[in-house]
């Protein structure tokens, strides 16, 4: 979807946000496509298995969270770096851009350090 041609709020207000701040978002670059792809139909699935899993106490979600949390984090850094070396860096609003993504580096890392011991809800569950 270009988001120039967005009628609806959402796709407005990301389209304001791409044209302020993220200009990279306006390119629709095939990596970035299938990069949102992934992050939307794979770990947007994966986050109905974690809640459960967390609800649950269930410590086989143990290493599926540290590679999520692995994959999230690998994926922000790329996009940051695209962000910073791409030729729209001049127009990029990169602390914006950081601060927006920052939830998507942090909570990731923090979920990696709560699964970090072998049995994070402890023996048998």
């Amino acid at each position: 979807m270009d988001l120039r041609t967005a009628t609806d709020p959402l796709g407005q207000a990301w389209f304001w946000y791409a044209e302020t701040y993220d200009p990279l978002l306006l390119d629709r670059l095939l990596s970035i496509r299938v990069m949102f792809a992934i992050d939307a139909f794979v770990f947007g699935t994966f986050y109905l298995v974690l809640v459960y899993a967390f609800v649950r106490r269930r410590n086989w979600i143990r290493m599926p969270a540290l590679l999520y949390g692995a994959a999230m984090f690998y994926s922000i850094v790329v996009y940051v770096l695209m962000e910073a070396f791409s030729e729209h860096a001049q127009q990029t609003n990169l602390p914006m851009v950081l601060l927006i993504g920052a939830p998507y580096s942090i909570i990731p890392l923090l979920l990696v350090w709560r699964m970090w011991k072998p049995e994070p809800f402890g023996p048998g569950t």
